[in-house]
């Protein structure tokens, strides 16, 4: 639901708001959507192995399954093709970080909950209380 909902606000303000988002695909849904953008002679694999390419070359990819909780499901992978020959159930895949920022040499997760009351003027409250989660070996 996040990355659906970055995909429009990147398609209604621009790209250049959201470069912190890494180049992400919402399969199935997105897999027509690549093949409508690029040429119809070509087979679904390469047109989406040439998409990539274009959105940019990254060498690890994180697929994580749309209906699951917890770290339950998700996988890195390297190989685009293996990849997209099996059979795709609906998922996000987004390439993935290479550096990211840690603590303590783990990586971590910060949850964060607030209210939006108002989007205009902005009035959002921050909970006094949030998680923080931090890998282990």
């Amino acid at each position: 639901m996040l990355a659906m909902n970055i995909t429009k606000m990147r398609n209604a303000y621009g790209p250049n708001l959201f470069q912190f988002v890494p180049t992400t695909f919402i399969l199935p849904k997105e897999k027509v959507g690549i093949c409508i953008l690029i040429s119809s002679s070509a087979s679904e694999q390469e047109q989406f192995v040439r998409f990539v390419a274009a959105a940019g070359t990254h060498s690890l990819w994180i697929c994580k399954p749309s209906a699951s909780a917890r770290g339950k499901g998700i996988f890195v992978f390297d190989d685009l093709k293996s990849f997209w020959s099996e059979a795709v159930t609906p998922c996000v895949v987004q390439s993935y970080i290479p550096r990211p920022m840690m603590v303590a040499g783990y990586k971590f997760d910060l949850r964060l909950y607030c209210l939006l009351t108002s989007v205009w003027p902005l009035k959002c409250y921050l909970h006094t209380k949030g998680t923080f989660m931090q890998t282990v070996d």
